[in-house]
């Protein structure tokens, strides 16, 4: 016996007629009489006696219609839980710590907003610690500025954004530095092993030229905040920048090395598979970091 024999069962009762089950099912009234006639005879009891041409439960048939309806409710219980089941998610999505800043806060008020149900968990840091965070599966995905130094996480391209050399308006620099006159300057760095400094030295080191910062620091913030007493030249993500530009408080020094866009990168697991609401969601984030990214480009200092 199958659950549609239940709910013929019940629909027959409800309506006390086979005929006006048979219309309210959109089926024939001999294929309502055919299913009723078959739960009969497999468990062996009369549901229904006819007194007058009326359709009577039968005290079995009594019994059975409360259990008949259990059974239905239970069903539909379970498909409703189950559905909740399928767009339910927990999810773990990381950011170095500029994408982590200017990226993630609102990605994540637009991740609530679209996808409700889902349980989500953010995570900044290091792009190196993102990294061994992903290898370890901690993380489902993640965004980081510039290349992965991992070979065992998958990384696809996600954006590109600029690195701008800016500083204070007491600091004396020329309005554009080329190659070697960049030794003449204080730099204010990113600490090692930070994407911004790895993409800035991997410059230096291609064009063959030494620069000992005159400051390190993990904040972005506090480069900002010393490049504007004049204490040197900052070197950070456009997109940091671009309101400091913007206001006045800090000038951008043009320089042909920092010309090549710096590729950012979304990363994942080697082996990690995607459920389809996982993927729906890992495609709403890349698309919107994309749209963020190329938003700051258009508003680039070159």
């Amino acid at each position: 016996m199958t659950l549609r024999h239940l709910k013929v069962f019940v629909c027959v009762c409800d309506e006390n007629s086979i005929t006006k089950a048979a219309e309210k099912l959109s089926v024939a009234q001999p294929a309502v009489s055919k299913t009723v006639s078959e739960l009969e005879k497999y468990y062996g009891v009369s549901l229904f006696t006819r007194v007058k041409q009326r359709l009577v439960l039968t005290n079995d048939g009594k019994e059975l219609l409360q259990k008949a309806r259990n059974v239905i409710r239970a069903f539909e219980e379970f498909e409703e839980t189950a559905e909740k089941k399928q767009n339910s998610v927990r999810l773990s999505v990381g950011a170095s710590l500029t994408i982590g800043k200017t990226f993630m806060p609102d990605m994540i008020k637009k991740l609530k907003e679209s996808f409700g149900e889902a349980e989500i968990k953010a995570f900044i840091n290091r792009t190196s610690e993102i990294e061994k965070m992903i290898a370890d599966g901690e993380i489902d995905f993640a965004f980081i500025e510039g290349t992965p130094s991992r070979s065992d996480i998958a990384a696809e391209e996600a954006a590109s954004d600029m690195i701008l050399a800016v500083a204070g308006k007491g600091y004396e620099v020329e309005d554009t530095l080329y190659g070697d006159s960049l030794k003449k300057y204080d730099f204010l760095l990113r600490e090692k092993g930070s994407a911004s400094r790895d993409y800035f030295e991997s410059i230096l080191t291609l064009n063959h030229i030494k620069v000992v910062p005159f400051l390190e620091s993990a904040s972005n913030q506090a480069l900002i905040s010393a490049a504007q007493k004049g204490l040197g030249i900052a070197v950070l993500p456009q997109k940091i920048v671009n309101e400091h530009i913007a206001s006045g408080s800090l000038r951008q020094i043009k320089t042909p090395l920092f010309s090549v866009p710096r590729k950012s990168f979304v990363i994942y697991g080697k082996n990690a598979e995607f459920a389809k609401r996982k993927r729906e969601i890992f495609e709403f984030c890349r698309n919107e970091f994309r749209k963020t990214t190329d938003e700051a480009l258009a508003t680039a200092h070159f």
